[in-house]
C-alpha cells in the first residue's frame, strides 16, 4: 500500500458517559476497557463498516483503492486486525484515511497507516487536541499528516469524500465525512446510536452540535454510519436523533429561564423519554459549568 459519534435521579447525561467517546479528567490512568472482536458489515454496494474495538470504521471502495474513516483503539494486534477486515472488504490498497476526532477509539491506529505511506487527514482542531490528549491506559495517537480548517475534498477513482467541520460538537475538532455518490454520511461521535456526550474539556459544545446536525440534515443522504452502534442508521433515524438533541436543549433552556440554578439543573431536565443512559457521576465543573453557560445564552 503506497497510501493508505434529565429525570430526577439520572441527571448527568452524555457529557462524560464513557471513556470510549471522551476523555474525562482523571487523577490517575485507568485500565482500558477490554477490546472487542471486529466484525465487517456490508452497508450498500462498495460500502462497509467495521464494528468493534472502539468507534466504527467506514470503508468505501473505489475502482483502484479505498477511503477509510476512523481507525479504532490502539493495541498490540489492533492495526493488523483492522487491516484483515479492510482486506476482506476489498483487496485494493487504502488510499486515504480520514479521522473524525482525536479520541483514541477513533484515531488509535493512524500510525500504522502513516507508516505505510497513507495520508491521514483530520481537522486542525484534532491535531491541536492531540498536543495535550493522553488517553488513560492507551498509546497516544499520532498527529494527522494533513489538516484542514473548514472543508476538504478527498478523491480516488470512483469515490469522492467531502470532509466538513460544521461546528464544534463532540469536540472542537470534529469532522463529518459525506460521500455524495453513495448518499452516505460517516458521522463520527456527532452521530451515535448510544448515549452521546460532549467533551467540553476539548472544546465540545451543545449548541455547536445542534448547528452541525442542522448542516448535516441539508445533505443528500439516505444512510449514516454512526460513530458507535451496531448498525447503520437511516435518514429517518438520524432525524429522530437530531430531534432528541433539540428537545434536550429546549428543556434545558426552559429550566434556566425558569430560574433553576446550576447546582439543580441536571435534576430539572427530563431525559428519561429520550432513551439515553445517564451517568450521575460524570459532571465535574469542567463540564457542568460550560453546559449551564450554554443553556443560559
Amino acid at each position: 500500500m503506497h497510501r493508505m459519534m434529565i429525570g430526577a435521579a439520572a441527571a448527568a447525561l452524555w457529557l462524560a458517559a464513557g471513556a470510549a467517546m471522551a476523555q474525562a479528567p482523571a487523577a490517575a490512568p485507568a485500565a482500558p476497557a477490554a477490546d472487542t472482536a471486529l466484525t465487517l458489515q456490508p452497508v450498500k454496494p462498495g460500502v462497509f463498516m467495521v464494528v468493534g474495538n472502539g468507534g466504527n470504521t467506514t470503508v468505501v471502495v473505489g475502482k483502484d483503492g479505498l477511503i477509510v474513516v476512523d481507525t479504532k483503539n490502539p493495541g498490540p494486534t489492533a492495526f493488523p486486525d483492522l487491516m484483515d477486515k479492510i482486506k476482506a472488504a476489498s483487496p485494493l490498497p487504502v488510499k486515504d484515511v480520514i479521522i473524525t476526532h482525536h479520541h483514541a477509539d477513533h484515531s488509535g491506529n493512524s500510525a500504522g497507516f502513516e507508516a505505510a505511506g497513507v495520508p491521514v487527514i483530520a481537522h486542525e482542531g484534532e491535531k491541536k487536541a492531540l498536543e495535550t490528549y493522553n488517553p488513560a491506559g492507551r498509546a497516544k495517537p499520532v498527529a494527522p499528516t494533513k489538516t484542514y480548517a473548514v472543508s476538504e475534498t478527498v478523491k480516488i477513482d470512483g469515490v469522492t469524500a467531502e470532509v466538513h467541520h460544521f461546528a464544534a460538537g463532540h469536540t472542537a475538532g470534529d469532522s463529518i465525512v459525506y460521500f455524495p455518490a453513495q448518499k452516505l454520511v460517516s458521522g463520527g461521535d456527532e452521530i451515535v446510536a448510544v448515549t452521546p456526550n460532549v467533551d467540553y474539556p476539548f472544546g465540545g459544545s451543545v449548541l455547536g452540535w445542534l448547528q452541525s446536525l442542522d448542516a448535516i440534515a441539508k445533505l443528500d443522504f439516505d444512510t449514516v454510519i454512526p460513530g458507535h452502534g451496531p448498525k447503520p442508521l437511516t435518514r429517518a433515524e438520524f432525524m429522530a436523533y437530531k430531534q432528541k438533541w433539540e428537545t434536550l436543549v429546549q428543556r434545558g433552556r426552559a429550566a434556566v429561564k425558569a430560574g433553576v440554578t446550576e447546582d439543580k439543573i441536571l435534576a430539572a431536565i427530563k431525559v428519561d423519554d429520550l432513551g439515553w443512559t445517564l451517568n450521575p457521576s460524570g459532571w465535574p465543573p469542567a463540564r457542568l459549568d460550560p453546559f449551564y453557560a450554554e443553556l443560559s445564552k
